[in-house]
Parts: C-alpha cells; structure tokens; sequence
C-alpha cells in the first residue's frame, strides 16, 4: 500500500540533505544524505505513520496514487518546464510547482 502514496524528495540547502515527504500523511517526513536513502527512510517513517494510525484507531487516507518523480539526474529535464532549479526552496513552493504541473496535465498518473 505504501508504493501508492506520492513521495516528494527534494535537496535542502538549508538542512545540507535530501528531504522526503509524503503530503497525503501530514507531518510524513524524513531526510537523507542521498537520494535514495531519503526515499529509503520516507519508506519508513509512511510505515511507522500507517501503523501508528491503525494503533490509535487514527483515520488512514486512501492514496491519490498520482506519482511525481524528480530525480537529481532529471532535475534539468523536468516535465514542468523549470526554468531554473533552485537549491533553495520551499516546501510551499514544491507544491505550487506540482499543482501546477498537474494543472496542466503534465505530471505521471
């Protein structure tokens, strides 16, 4: 069930790593010095989240099964026409970013 649920893996400037967030299980987070080993530890912290829930009897939302992926080695050849990559952003603004990509049916379903 996990492979469902969109992963945002992006470079932190300011954290000096890859940060991973699963924006369907809010507060779903997790880092890495690498990009695999944020998706690793996303991976995770989305296991440890959905059974924390089930322990508590916490509703668990229902994938949008959309995926989004940005590898670093792709980053310059994005489907959203980025002009520029910044190193710097926000996580606002990577959802702006999808949001936007999606709004023009550009990202994968």
């Amino acid at each position: 069930m996990i492979n469902k649920y969109e992963i945002i893996i992006y470079w932190s400037e300011e954290d000096q790593s890859f940060v991973s967030e699963v924006p369907e299980l809010p507060g779903c987070m997790a880092h890495g010095d690498t990009y695999d080993s944020a998706l690793s530890n996303i991976k995770d912290a989305m296991n440890l989240w959905i059974n924390t829930a089930k322990e508590f009897n916490d509703p668990i939302p229902a994938p949008n099964g959309r995926t989004f992926a940005l590898t670093p080695e792709k980053a310059l050849t994005s489907p959203l026409d980025v002009p520029t990559i910044k190193t710097n952003i926000t996580t606002q603004e990577i959802v702006d970013i999808v949001r936007e990509g999606r709004e023009r049916g550009r990202t994968s379903t």
